[in-house]
């Protein structure tokens, strides 16, 4: 009797502590969580006192450190006030064990990419959520509207799905943000009859056009002529029209792609050789040529392209800012080695920067707020002492009635 005593008591002790794990990891400084949606989500943003702006992000648990990257147990979206702290949960939204890869914010929708289980939406003024394209598990990269009515996503072809088709390419698919019309937009093809899988789609902000990037690999070839032959490209595509165009090729193009405000240009990161470094290009569409900003022997990575015409990026793992030019480069952050920022995004008023911080040792991220009015002083939004908890990809919305 006392040794089931004690092992009642272990049970109940380790109830308590992973409780404890979970709990703690959902605060950040003094602020509170609230799990699910509230009546008033958007009305308590609308009346804020201080202003009407949310950070979002994920947060991923993993199963173990040793291989983080394919090891997520599940995530949820969260959402922060930068001035109050206050954190908002979105998991019982969602199902406990998805995975979220990406997600698009308008100004009261959210498509998220729950990894398995398709897209699922989040309506924040008429407090629901719902799944769109279901019949694809596995679609993704979700891009929402500017209007808020389409979807732009990536996902696996009808015919490879019922079992007709072997390729399991990915295609560029639209659909209206209820889950009807789904429609076929791209589909490439190089010059050699290879299909591309389309990969990232961003529509610009006068939502005419969807960049969009394709890899290209011939998978009947052995692995070390393909590894050898793969590339990348940069497309556009008309979402009323279908048609699409060329714009870029490159040995490896890295995710995002950032419109200007005008949506005549985009920014991108690139590099024509495997040996090469990452620079930052961009790309005039109504003058087709193509403009090189940095030219370093580090790794460059645009982030963000705000309505002040200035770029966030990334040099050797800290946070630089410069014109959309290229010219007058600032670097904000020193890391010394130490942590590498990423997914870097303007405040509405660009005052401010709010950047997930990846640490190199630990594997793990957090997410920061470096102030650009008061000598760039860096703060920690939210992060934790659990090695198994992550945060990532910051998006700072400021949401209009």
């Amino acid at each position: 009797m006392k040794m089931r005593k004690i092992i009642y008591l272990i049970v109940f002790i380790l109830i308590l502590y992973f409780l404890g794990i979970i709990l703690s990891d959902t605060k950040a400084n003094n602020g509170y969580l609230k799990n699910g949606l509230t009546k008033n989500y958007l009305e308590k943003v609308w009346a804020s006192e201080n202003n009407n702006e949310k950070i979002f992000f994920i947060c991923n648990y993993y199963k173990n450190l040793e291989s983080k990257y394919s090891s997520i147990s599940y995530s949820t979206l969260m959402s922060i006030n930068p001035d109050k702290f206050d954190i908002f949960n979105f998991h019982k939204m969602m199902s406990n064990k998805s995975e979220i890869r990406d997600y698009s914010i308008g100004n009261s929708k959210i498509v998220i990419d729950n990894y398995g289980e398709g897209l699922l939406v989040i309506d924040l003024l008429n407090n629901s959520s719902y799944r769109i394209v279901t019949e694809d598990p596995y679609s993704g990269f979700p891009a929402i509207s500017p209007n808020e009515k389409q979807v732009a996503f990536t996902g696996l072809s009808s015919d490879f799905i019922a079992g007709r088709l072997d390729s399991d390419n990915l295609d560029l698919y639209i659909v209206n943000i209820d889950g009807s019309n789904l429609k076929l937009l791209a589909q490439t093809k190089n010059e050699n009859g290879i299909k591309g899988d389309e990969i990232y789609p961003k529509w610009s902000h006068d939502g005419l056009k969807l960049a969009f990037i394709s890899y290209f690999e011939d998978y009947t070839k052995p692995r070390t002529e393909r590894l050898k032959n793969y590339y990348f490209a940069l497309y556009l595509v008309n979402p009323f029209t279908n048609e699409l165009k060329e714009i870029y090729k490159a040995k490896l193009i890295f995710a995002p792609i950032e419109w200007s405000y005008d949506s005549n240009k985009i920014a991108i990161s690139a590099k024509d050789n495997e040996q090469d470094d990452y620079e930052i290009y961009v790309i005039d569409i109504a003058k087709n040529n193509v403009t090189k900003l940095t030219d370093n022997n580090v790794d460059d990575f645009v982030w963000d392209w705000g309505s002040n015409d200035k770029l966030i990026f990334t040099s050797k793992d800290d946070l630089w800012v410069m014109d959309s030019n290229g010219d007058n480069k600032k670097q904000i952050t020193k890391s010394n080695g130490n942590i590498e920022y990423r997914n870097a995004k303007w405040a509405p008023d660009f005052s401010k920067i709010v950047a997930q911080g990846y640490y190199k040792q630990q594997r793990k991220s957090e997410i920061f707020l470096i102030d650009l009015t008061n000598q760039n002083k860096i703060s920690k939004l939210i992060g934790s002492d659990n090695p198994f908890i992550s945060y990532s990809h910051p998006t700072w919305i400021r949401f209009n009635k």
